[in-house]
């Protein structure tokens, strides 16, 4: 498991203390997760990665994140280990799930009607699945504030 570094908050524009959203990510392809991981860390995100999908299912109970990434094989270990694993997810995750092109119809069409944004591998860029994210949190995420100028005397 790759743990989030750092702390899980920080000031907004404000000064006010915000907590960074939370997104666990189960998935084999390793090449995903490292590009995934590095994105959204680098855009405020506190991440964790689990790659075995039943205990990334124990993760999501414990750490209680607001976004889910899941490959669909993943998806469907949680479907065979527990009748009710959408209910361990909770209510206030949202779940995108990655397929493989090669998935068959039905099978990204079960996750789509379940509530699940499904996300078609291999994704051109990592700001597709952060793009996902922040859409799944439903918030625009402001730009981080930048520096003032001095301005012109002249």
């Amino acid at each position: 498991m790759l743990a989030a570094e750092g702390p899980d908050s920080s000031l907004d524009t404000e000064g006010e203390c915000t907590v960074s959203p939370r997104v666990l990510i189960s998935e084999s392809d390793w090449r995903l997760l490292q590009f995934a991981y590095g994105d959204l860390r680098q855009h405020g995100y506190e991440v964790i990665v689990e790659a075995s999908p039943l205990d990334a299912l124990e993760m999501i109970a414990k750490w209680q994140p607001q976004v889910i990434i899941a490959s669909s094989r993943c998806l469907e270990e949680w479907q065979q280990h527990s009748a009710d694993w959408l209910t361990t997810l909770g209510s206030s995750a949202t779940v995108l799930v990655t397929a493989d092109a090669e998935d068959s119809d039905c099978t990204w069409q079960e996750w789509a009607d379940r509530g699940c944004e499904v996300l078609f591998k291999p994704l051109v860029h990592a700001s597709e699945l952060r793009v996902a994210t922040d859409q799944a949190l439903g918030a625009r995420r402001a730009p981080p504030p930048t520096r003032p100028t001095e301005p012109d005397h002249a």
